[in-house]
């Protein structure tokens, strides 16, 4: 469950990010300029959600099932952003 809720946050950022780049005056040239950040970032949320929730419901391990379920839901987000994202930033208006 973990898993799936870091791979939500990790295509709902990504979904937010490629909105606000495509209807940017910059846009496709300044494309590239957030990834860093973004790559950087999202992992820390997703692990701080993860932990928030192993710790209200109470789970054993909450750092280890955290960690663990952030290293996983980036590669599950990845493929999320690949089937379902490609559409999504056309019917918004980009290309690729």
């Amino acid at each position: 469950m973990l898993t799936l809720v870091g791979a939500a946050i990790l295509f709902g950022g990504w979904c937010v990010c490629d909105y606000i780049l495509v209807h940017s005056p910059r846009y496709p040239t300044g494309v590239t300029d957030y990834d860093y950040w973004f790559i950087s970032i999202v992992p820390v949320v997703i692990f701080a959600v993860d932990y928030l929730l192993a710790t209200r419901w109470q789970l054993a391990s909450r750092i280890k099932l955290s960690l663990l379920a952030t290293v996983l839901a980036v590669p599950v987000g990845v493929v999320l952003v690949a089937f379902c994202g490609v559409p999504f930033h056309w019917s918004i208006g980009g290309r690729l």
